[in-house]
């Protein structure tokens, strides 16, 4: 599954990781390294099965743990209204 960011919301990188901003509440998200690499990947329309295996890999989680960690921060992203 592939899922989109918003067009209205521009990721900037900063030092540790990034900034993202929502341009239609004005609302700012200060992201870590792993949230900025989740943003990075939807952005380039990677699907969602591979930004979990490439968590697991870079932070040597399991793939059940780090696919679980992955959809609670999407949860998020779309309670946020980040996500289309």
């Amino acid at each position: 599954m592939v899922l989109r960011l918003r067009k209205n919301v521009i990721i900037t990188p900063t030092e540790y990781g990034a900034v993202a901003l929502d341009e239609r509440s004005g609302d700012y998200y200060q992201l870590n390294s792993t949230a900025a690499l989740i943003l990075d990947q939807l952005t380039k329309k990677i699907p969602v099965e591979s930004i979990a295996a490439r968590i697991a890999l870079d932070f040597e989680v399991s793939k059940a743990q780090a696919s679980a960690d992955l959809d609670e921060y999407l949860r998020m992203l779309r309670e946020q209204g980040l996500l289309r």
